[in-house]
């Protein structure tokens, strides 16, 4: 196609009139003819400067030590040649993509077809949020949030069913103009709460219970730009007066602005402005956070790259939160890796990323107690870059509505209960257990720490008893599950209440649903929290060169992920080199090995893991695989697997348990040894393990005699007499051993097992 022509059809998407309606002469067409986007590692901040000086258009979405995509003209590649910094080419012809895209865009009929089979311009986006207004007028008001620097409209739309005084929760699209699919997955959210309310009841439920607001194009002047002369347009446009325009408004919110990540140079793309909230986009989204304090958890969507990203981004310190956001980031990542097998690493923005400054996130968060998410959306493999083909627009969006489905509902529970050490599946019988509990306010307001307690019971006929939460402060608790008898089944759930009276659960819906643990007397074959040395072994490949497993307290803290705290609280665990900063495993495999155990009777593995290979170029490519040996180690069965992809591949402790009777193959002997082996077999990759709290024990119940409710070894009138005490009473403490039965009460069945067994002894 020619230039000539495509001008014209330039012409003909922008239009000859300017917003507020003088005319205008089309701004020429910038074209990237033969221009190629590279990703490049820098290795030294001597290399960012380099990149810098030869590409200031940076497709991630920040510049730092490591990965960082560039796109490159013809003159810059003979530069990027020279200086020796390694890269790859992802996109041998920028402009061949955009001519691909503005023919299809331009073909007759391509705006009359089914509204996400293709990307939509500013004003068909409003036209759209029209349209959903007038479909449910009673769900839906359209919403002006403020005017751009030339005069557009900031166009977002209000969706809630009946009712008042509702928590909302707020998603944005489009701070960065060439980013069309975070245009389109927050008008398919919108699309989905309206369209689907009559059908779908859990949509229905949460746009009942939830103020969803939604702003699909924050930037309307650069997304116009990007449709007219310039597709690669990143910042708003702000003519900066020393022939320059542009501020990127995800660098202009007033928290940490002017910081690292961000830059002062006007023609750079991350330029934050003059001052923070500069930019009358930035204002008008700052307003309306002030003007809606109902808001308590907002996504503000970007691409491309896959992430879940949360607050700090201006920094590498961990925010108040980090664990809350660690277990909200891992639900949503794990929500849009179940809908299509995509994997989205979760993280804070600032380590799993690059450091930025001035993000909206962390204003909303750091300013406006907002639980603050960005997502990154497609692409992050393939062909990576903002042109994106038609075909992934539904496919984004569909994946990504779990997590926004998950973060609404959320934000609708009023607090957030969390188990640092997680909820116990056994218990030792007859011994009390302790679980620490965090109790979070979310949208709840402040809480009354008195008012967290425990409800548990044996038998689903009993009644709950009720216990305080032992308070630690600062939202941290202890609950002590009650004693209970070998082979029983304890339930259990948690409430909590705020300073209003509201009380809050976990489970969400307890009494009627609840958490529940089997009681055992545990017989503890092996234990090993490595406080000291047990005899396990390291055997490292031959290419190796980094990375093999370390025995100690945790000292990287997290920032390449690698564990920063072990996984038991006892301080030691064994992690994949024990040192700060770049320590990961590097050309070749580790494996960690187990002193011999006795592995016979009917016994269980338990351990917690970690594994993190979601850095580097070649993310998502390797694997951490655990096996055990019934001979000493003369063969192995693999036991597990994890990776390359996936919800645990992003780093996390997580605690394994497994019947060793079950592995088909094994046999159950002395002679057990469990190894687990990290490996870097890919290129660029970034590779992290750590396993802790390795447990083999067995499970089961002494025989006793159920009718010697006193334990003096025989059945007798002293049993009849304290049966005969808690007759009729359901299975409180201190009438549990009663129950001889189980079925939740003392009654004539318990009675008449006694009389059978009247006179005997118990062997």
């Amino acid at each position: 196609m020619s230039r000539r022509l495509i001008a014209v059809l330039v012409a003909a998407l922008i239009g000859a009139v300017s917003p507020i309606g003088v005319a205008q002469e089309v701004p020429p067409e910038i074209r990237y003819d033969n221009h190629k986007v590279v990703r490049t590692m820098l290795r030294s901040q001597a290399d960012v400067d380099m990149m810098l000086s030869i590409s200031h258009d940076h497709w991630s979405e920040s510049v730092g030590v490591g990965e960082v995509d560039f796109r490159v003209s013809p003159e810059g590649l003979a530069t990027l040649d020279a200086s020796g910094i390694p890269y790859v080419v992802l996109i041998e012809n920028v402009q061949q993509l955009i001519d691909t895209e503005r023919q299809r865009l331009l073909k007759e009929g391509a705006a009359t077809g089914p509204w996400f089979a293709d990307f939509k311009d500013y004003d068909a986006v409003n036209a759209q949020l029209n349209q959903l207004v007038a479909q449910r007028p009673d769900l839906a008001t359209l919403l002006t949030v403020g005017t751009s620097l030339e005069g557009r409209t900031i166009q977002g739309i209000r969706i809630t069913g009946p009712g008042r005084d509702k928590p909302a929760v707020f998603f944005n699209g489009c701070q960065h103009a060439r980013e069309w699919i975070a245009v389109m997955v927050p008008m398919y959210i919108a699309d989905r709460l309206v369209s689907d309310y009559d059908t779908d009841p859990v949509i229905q439920d949460l746009v009942d219970r939830v103020e969803f607001i939604i702003v699909p194009i924050v930037n309307p002047d650069g997304y116009v730009h990007t449709w007219g002369p310039d597709r690669l347009w990143r910042k708003n446009r702000r003519d900066n007066g020393d022939g320059t325009f542009g501020v990127d408004l995800n660098r202009n919110w007033d928290f940490g602005w002017g910081g690292a990540g961000s830059s002062g140079i006007t023609n750079s793309e991350t330029y934050r402005g003059t001052a923070p909230f500069s930019e009358p986009e930035t204002q008008a989204l700052r307003d309306l956070f002030l003007a809606n304090p109902q808001i308590v958890a907002t996504i503000d969507f970007h691409s491309y790259q896959q992430l879940v990203l949360s607050p700090w981004g201006y920094i590498f310190d961990l925010p108040p939160d980090a664990d809350l956001y660690d277990d909200l980031g891992g639900v949503m990542s794990d929500a849009i890796f179940a809908v299509h097998g995509f994997s989205y690493v979760h993280g804070p923005a600032s380590i799993v990323l690059y450091q930025a400054s001035g993000i909206s996130i962390d204003w909303t968060y750091g300013d406006r107690s907002i639980y603050s998410f960005t997502i990154e959306l497609r692409p992050d493999s393939g062909t990576p870059g903002f042109i994106l083909p038609p075909e992934q627009i539904i496919p984004t969006a569909q994946e990504n509505l779990p997590a926004v489905l998950y973060l609404a509902e959320w934000a609708t529970q009023g607090v957030q209960f969390t188990f640092p050490n997680g909820l116990p599946t056994v218990v030792e019988a007859n011994t009390p257990a302790i679980v620490p509990v965090d109790i979070t306010p979310t949208t709840s307001g402040p809480l009354a720490p008195a008012s967290a307690k425990l409800f548990a019971r044996t038998g689903v006929a009993a009644p709950f008893a009720e216990a305080p939460l032992s308070d630690l402060g600062g939202g941290s608790y202890e609950a002590t599950l009650p004693p209970t008898s070998c082979g029983s089944v304890l339930e259990f759930y948690f409430e909590v209440g705020s300073v209003k009276g509201i009380l809050y659960t976990s489970p969400d819906d307890a009494p009627s649903a609840v958490h529940q643990t089997d009681a055992f007397e545990i017989e503890t074959a092996f234990s090993d929290d490595f406080e000291t040395d047990l005899g396990w072994t390291v055997l490292n490949g031959a290419g190796l060169t980094d990375g093999a497993w370390d025995r100690g307290v945790p000292a990287g803290g997290g920032d390449r992920g690698d564990p920063p705290t072990d996984a038991d609280g006892s301080g030691s665990c064994y992690l994949t080199d024990n040192v700060d900063g770049n320590s990961d495993v590097d050309g070749g495999t580790t494996t960690l090995t187990s002193p011999i155990m006795d592995a016979t009777g009917d016994p269980t593995l338990s351990y917690s893991r970690w594994f993190h290979n979601s850095f580097g170029g070649g993310a998502f490519e390797d694997t951490f695989v655990v096996e055990v040996s019934d001979n000493g180690g003369l063969s192995w069965i693999i036991l597990e697997t994890v990776g390359p992809s996936g919800p645990e591949v992003s780093g996390g402790w997580f605690p394994m348990e497994f019947a060793l009777a079950d592995v088909p193959g094994l046999l159950l002997s002395t002679q057990f040894r469990v190894r687990f082996i990290a490996s870097d077999l890919g290129a660029g990759s970034v590779v992290e393990a750590g396993v802790d709290a390795v447990k083999l024990f067995r499970l089961g119940c002494t025989a006793t005699c159920p009718t010697d409710v006193n334990g003096d070894g025989s059945t007798n009138v002293l049993d009849l007499i304290d049966m005969l005490l808690c007759f009729g009473v359901p299975a409180v403490p201190g009438c549990e051993s009663q129950d001889v039965n189980g079925d939740g009460s003392v009654n004539v069945l318990d009675l008449i097992d006694m009389l059978l067994l009247f006179g005997t002894s118990c062997p």
